[in-house]
């Protein structure tokens, strides 16, 4: 009987802790899936706008306008920190100066309090004149001309790259994704664009001019343009978008 009786004891010990390690198995993963969606949350596109907003306002003044916008996020790979990417094209004053401006930005979001998130970094370039007029880099403000300079003797030392037939299909699918942004962002954009007959054009340093046609369909009516955009070749040899068409 002693010995049925230890038996017993072992089976509902056993049972026990194996529901147990359910139970915290299961807690676990609904831990890990309310993680995933509150990062999600913290750089989609609607909880990043209004930080845009707000560091447009201060850096462009309060009756700032932009005129067109392209937005990317990154989840980051430490979970603690995420971030999200915004350049386009702003009408404001800057340092005084009234005009047209590119910018091109980049807030850090920390998961643990969103609240709490950072400029790392701002690049200002005045259209008219071409020339940078305000960068922020790090968190730290810089010397606009000792940056163009910078840039300028990276630009003109760098190799040109090569671009081969397989490039241009990643160009293609680039320009295709900036495409998609662009049209989902606008309130007057193409139902949908089609990226097609891409050829390069001149290249210099790890920058690419290539001519394309776009096919745009409004309203049910397609519309084909014939365009010129800049791309730029990444250490990792993917291609990222400079200048979406022209």
């Amino acid at each position: 009987m002693k010995k049925i009786a230890y038996v017993a004891i072992i089976v509902v010990i056993v049972v026990i802790c194996g529901y147990a390690i359910k139970v915290a198995s299961e807690r676990d993963k609904m831990i890990a899936e309310e993680w995933e969606q509150h990062e999600i949350r913290a750089i989609s596109k609607d909880s990043c706008m209004p930080k845009r907003d707000l560091v447009l306002k201060k850096y462009f003044g309060k009756s700032y306008k932009v005129i067109d916008s392209q937005f990317y996020n990154n989840k980051g790979y430490n979970d603690q920190n995420g971030s999200f990417s915004d350049k386009g094209t702003v009408e404001g004053v800057v340092e005084g100066r009234n005009g047209k401006f590119a910018y091109d930005m980049k807030v850090s979001i920390p998961y643990r309090n969103p609240k709490d998130w950072n400029l790392e970094s701002l690049i200002v370039k005045d259209l008219k004149s071409c020339h940078y007029v305000y960068i922020v880099r790090d968190g730290k403000r810089e010397d606009p001309r000792e940056y163009e300079k910078a840039n300028a003797i990276s630009s003109s030392s760098e190799t040109d790259v090569y671009v081969s037939d397989e490039d241009l299909y990643s160009i293609e699918d680039a320009l295709q994704k900036e495409w998609n942004v662009s049209n989902a962002s606008s309130s007057v954009g193409a139902e949908s664009s089609n990226v097609f007959k891409v050829k390069k054009e001149s290249v210099s340093g790890r920058e690419v001019t290539v001519s394309y046609s776009l096919r745009s369909t409004y309203g049910g009516q397609k519309k084909f343009v014939d365009l010129h955009g800049v791309v730029k070749k990444n250490s990792d040899g993917s291609w990222s978008v400079v200048n979406l068409g022209y």
